[in-house]
């Protein structure tokens, strides 16, 4: 217990001497990022943070990209696209609205 206090003692001693004296606690070699001032700072950091905030249909679409079968699915359409074997966009929609065929059940 004496030694805490005797530590606790010294640390408040060392910090009444610091806070009297005329060193200064801030360098600014140690903090380049506000060679600028602090509110480009700020406007840096909160860009940078806005930078990494996903809208819930960005992050739902990079975690579909993460999916080796979409991913296979993506390239093989766009083989077939660049190779001309396409469809026009009414086609397509009128192949969607139909009703999938039934599994066969098995017996």
């Amino acid at each position: 217990m004496k030694a805490k206090n005797a530590r606790e003692a010294a640390r408040r001693e060392k910090l009444l001497r610091f806070l009297e004296s005329d060193t200064s606690a801030w360098r600014d070699v140690d903090h380049p990022e506000l060679g600028r001032g602090a509110a480009a700072c700020v406007r840096a950091l909160r860009q940078e943070s806005e930078k990494k905030v996903l809208s819930v249909d960005e992050l739902e679409d990079d975690l579909e990209m993460q999916e080796p079968e979409l991913k296979a699915q993506i390239r093989s359409s766009s083989e077939d696209y660049r190779r001309g074997q396409k469809r026009d966009a009414r086609t397509f929609l009128s192949e969607l609205r139909r009703k999938p065929a039934r599994p066969k059940r098995r017996k």
